[in-house]
C-alpha cells in the first residue's frame, strides 16, 4: 500500500507540473527556470508525504523498481517540457534529460547538505537545462 501512495503522489506531482506549463505559451528562458525551481523544491521539500513514504520504503527492493518507474516518468515530462524549446529529437532529448535529471538530484543533495542555497542551485540548473534545451555541447 506505501508503495501505491509513494507512486501516486509521484504521480500527481508530475502532472500537476505539466499542466501548468501546458497553460500559455512561455519563453524557454522561463520555461526553463520555472522546471529548475519546481524541480529542485520538490527534492527539498523534506516537509512532504512524499519523502516520508519513501523513508518508510527505504531498503525495500519494491522501492528501487518503483523510483526507477518514477525516475522515467520525470524524464519523460523533462522531455514533453522541452521538446518545444529544442531541435533535439525525441531519444536524444530522453537521454540528454536523464542525465539533467540526475545534475537535478545531486543539486537538490547540495541544496539540503547546505553547500549551496536553492537560488544557487537553481540557477546552476537552469543553466544545465538551458544548454540541453539549445543543444548546447
Amino acid at each position: 500500500m506505501l508503495i501505491e501512495l509513494y507512486r501516486w503522489i509521484d504521480t500527481e506531482r508530475i502532472t500537476a507540473f505539466r499542466v501548468a506549463m501546458a497553460e500559455g505559451s512561455r519563453p524557454a528562458k522561463e520555461t526553463i527556470l520555472a522546471l529548475a525551481e519546481t524541480y529542485l523544491a520538490c527534492g527539498t521539500d523534506r516537509g512532504d508525504e512524499f519523502h516520508s513514504v519513501g523513508a518508510a520504503l527505504a531498503g525495500s527492493e519494491e522501492k528501487l523498481t518503483v523510483y526507477q518507474e518514477l525516475v522515467d516518468n520525470v524524464v519523460e515530462m523533462f522531455v514533453a517540457v522541452l521538446q518545444p524549446h529544442s531541435s533535439l529529437q525525441a531519444e536524444p532529448l530522453a537521454l540528454a534529460s536523464m542525465a539533467t535529471v540526475a545534475a537535478g538530484d545531486a543539486l537538490t543533495s547540495a541544496v539540503t547538505r547546505g553547500t549551496c542555497s536553492a537560488a544557487e542551485a537553481a540557477e546552476a540548473f537552469a543553466t544545465i537545462i538551458g544548454a540541453v534545451a539549445h543543444d548546447q555541447p
